[in-house]
């Protein structure tokens, strides 16, 4: 797991930032457009290349993965926040289509990150078994991370619905739904196939809870969340 590529995500997205207030001073489409694309090259880059680590030296959320998906994600969020302060510079279609693709992108980003933290802790607690432990154990601890990341998908999705409320962001809460529904289809299906009874009762309770909560939260606030929810 080499560590000397983490800074090339980095240094494009510092460098996209930087040419994306180029882009809006000169007001140049062109510019603009390149500036994205390097976003989405960085992207594609941490998933693809940057997304392991090496267990034996691995440190749950301080180590050089969380650091360098939380820079990109960093110069996204501000790249956004620039450009929506300078939207009426753009035209208006392209300017929503942009912003949601952006969101999107950020929002895959810290769900992979922190389900690879997750994993990678139980991983981590795994490694520095003895063989003969590992071989005992690695049905449950399959079953500990299966568990894990339903739970954590759940919560994340329900981080994404209320963000996208607060925020009044369409693809947010388009994100924490299509996740929401996921998760479900992977309890109902995955898990009930794979998961031991424990375990497969940790992600159904999980889940009935968050859904309860959700339907609860709506109905007693349905006037309220309609009314938020509206896009200005």
């Amino acid at each position: 797991y080499p560590e000397r590529d983490y800074w090339l995500p980095i240094i494009w997205s510092m460098g996209a930032l930087l040419g994306g207030l180029a882009s809006l001073y000169f007001k140049n489409v062109y510019l603009q457009a390149t500036i994205i694309i390097t976003f989405i090259m960085a992207a594609v880059h941490l998933l693809f290349k940057e997304g392991s680590v090496d267990i034996a030296t691995y440190t749950p959320l301080i180590n050089i993965r969380v650091f360098s998906f939380l820079a990109v994600v960093l110069a996204g969020v501000l790249y956004m926040n620039i450009f929506n302060y300078f939207k009426d510079l753009f035209d208006s279609a392209n300017t929503k289509n942009i912003k949601g693709g952006f969101y999107f992108v950020i929002s895959f980003l810290l769900l992979y990150l922190v389900s690879r933290e997750v994993l990678d802790i139980f991983n981590k607690q795994f490694y520095s078994l003895s063989p003969e432990d590992q071989s005992a154990k690695a049905v449950s601890f399959d079953n500990q991370k299966r568990a894990a990341l339903s739970v954590t998908w759940t919560l994340y999705s329900l981080i994404m619905l209320v963000i996208g409320i607060i925020k009044k962001s369409a693809w947010t809460r388009l994100f924490g739904v299509v996740l929401l529904s996921i998760t479900i289809f992977k309890v109902f299906l995955y898990d009930t196939a794979n998961l031991d009874n424990f375990y497969r009762f940790i992600s159904y309770i999980s889940l009935g809870l968050i859904l309860l909560l959700i339907g609860y939260l709506y109905n007693r606030y349905k006037s309220r969340i309609t009314e938020f929810i509206k896009v200005e």
